[in-house]
């Protein structure tokens, strides 16, 4: 893998891993899965690694994370029998946002298929403006992470 990212992919440990199974209709006529499905993929390990913290109403509050950008790289092809599990990691906490670095990962294989880094802004969704990102979500973030230590 010739792509260099913010942390080792290959050898970090990700903490927050949600396996993926992939349907007839996520296929391509390439007989890949499409490219937009791959983003519902990390749509889902995304939620679940904030659920998980944060608890299953965290997009109910008034203050939440959005996506501000996402860069994903296509390494190879995900394909119908593929044994997919996405691989979710904080990775550096801004002031006012935060990055995540994402895989998706073949069981099967043992080999990365397509990776996501993206950042995420702290929103007050009453006034639809930036926050700054709460101390109690930085110190849950850490202690999931492991960065404490």
């Amino acid at each position: 893998m010739s792509v260099k990212y913010p942390i080792d992919i290959v050898n970090h440990k990700f903490y927050e891993t949600v396996d993926v199974q992939v349907r007839f209709n996520d296929i391509d006529i390439f007989e890949h899965v499409n490219n937009a499905v791959i983003q519902s993929y990390f749509d889902l390990g995304r939620v679940t690694y904030l659920e998980r913290i944060y608890g299953r109403n965290f997009y109910r509050n008034d203050q939440v994370l959005i996506i501000a950008s996402n860069k994903t790289d296509f390494h190879d092809p995900v394909l119908m029998d593929d044994e997919l599990e996405v691989r979710t990691s904080i990775y550096e906490i801004g002031v006012k946002s935060l990055k995540m670095i994402q895989v998706i990962y073949d069981r099967r294989s043992h080999r990365i298929k397509t990776v996501c880094d993206s950042v995420m802004v702290a929103v007050q969704r009453s006034t639809g403006t930036s926050i700054e990102l709460p101390q109690q979500w930085r110190d849950a973030i850490e202690m999931f992470e492991k960065m404490a230590h």
